[in-house]
């Protein structure tokens, strides 16, 4: 999971600071922040880190730093402005705008060493997830149709940008959902089902707005 590899690569290169956003704080506090506990504290032992709860940050005894901060004010937006990151990670991505994630990903300069190989540093990566919208946003334009959403029409990317892009669904984490949750998924209206179910980036046709 993104999770894991992301306290993993906290380990991997001392002095790394990695920021997980989303649009709103408290968001954040319900979801990913708990999520990062968690996989601490069932997989890695506790003297490996220390969580700051009012901050919302986890600090390694490397001296590496994971801070979770919502996009919903200035002055939040400012802190990541004024750091160099290695890593950001942008959850529920299709709530945030493409002016923003450009504008994060100039941050994205820190420069840090393997702690066994210090030849080797850490590529600085931004990643987004969501869930599936319609076809018109800029993630799909620009991650599956590989365009430049900034540009009216769209034209295609340079060869020298790299996105990747995995794709997955409940059915890929069953283990860890009830039957009952995928018996909800079924019954979901068509365009729903297909973006919350399925995956699938689906225009909801007929909608005066499409969201």
């Amino acid at each position: 999971s993104i999770t894991r590899w992301m306290i993993l690569r906290a380990i991997a290169f001392p002095r790394s600071k990695q920021c997980m956003c989303r649009m709103r704080q408290i968001d954040l506090r319900n979801s990913g922040w708990l999520t990062f506990k968690e996989m601490l504290h069932d997989y890695f032992p506790s003297s490996w880190y220390i969580i700051r709860e009012k901050d919302m940050e986890i600090k390694f005894s490397n001296g590496s730093l994971i801070k979770f901060l919502g996009l919903d004010t200035k002055e939040r937006i400012d802190f990541i402005l004024g750091t160099e990151w290695v890593t950001i990670f942008i959850n529920e991505a299709t709530q945030v705008s493409y002016d923003t994630v450009t504008t994060l990903m100039t941050r994205m300069s820190q420069k840090v060493e393997h702690n066994e190989f210090p030849e080797y540093f850490a590529r600085p990566k931004i990643i987004l997830d969501c869930n599936p919208k319609h076809k018109k946003h800029w993630l799909y334009v620009l991650c599956i149709s590989n365009r430049d959403p900034a540009v009216d029409p769209p034209t295609p990317l340079d060869k020298n940008v790299h996105w990747k892009r995995l794709n997955w669904s409940p059915y890929d984490n069953v283990q860890n959902l009830h039957n009952s949750f995928f018996l909800t998924l079924d019954h979901l209206p068509l365009v729903k089902r297909a973006r919350m179910r399925d995956g699938i980036w689906k225009n909801n046709d007929g909608s005066v707005y499409d969201i």
